[in-house]
């Protein structure tokens, strides 16, 4: 698994327009990929539509060719190595509503590393930042 940043070059009212004009088979399908993604969907000062999501291969696959499918305009950044190593992330967004969406990122962030972070991924970060970098939260993975 992996953590993304999915940014889009679409707004809501463009994405709810795409939405109409589909088959509720479609949207079945849509919704049922979703369900099994683990996201916090947040507008950016573009106004543009965009998530951070957990992803494994297979999942990130299946978006690729959905959101291609579709013509949509986006980007998969990939933040694991960044989430791993305790870079810093921006997490101050707003949903479409206005809504700060920070915590759901944060505790997104949380749930990532809890459940997907290795001994291995500690060891790369020792190689990457040093012994001193690592956080109780790291020393509890190695010593497990």
């Amino acid at each position: 698994m992996k953590f993304y940043k999915v940014v889009t070059q679409h707004t809501q009212y463009e994405l709810d327009k795409l939405l109409k004009k589909m088959s509720s088979t479609e949207v079945e399908y849509i919704q049922s990929l979703y369900s099994k993604i683990s996201i916090v969907e947040y507008t950016d000062e573009n106004n543009f539509e965009c998530m951070f999501a957990i992803l494994n291969d297979y999942l990130l696959k299946k978006l690729d060719i959905l959101y291609n499918s579709y013509n949509l305009k986006f980007k998969l950044i990939d933040l694991t190595r960044q989430i791993i190593n305790d870079d810093f992330i921006k997490t101050k967004y707003y949903n479409n509503y206005q809504r700060n969406v920070e915590e759901e990122i944060l505790y997104l962030i949380k749930k990532y590393k809890k459940e997907w972070i290795s001994k291995d991924d500690i060891l790369d970060k020792i190689l990457d930042k040093g012994i001193d970098s690592l956080t109780d939260f790291d020393l509890d993975i190695l010593n497990s």
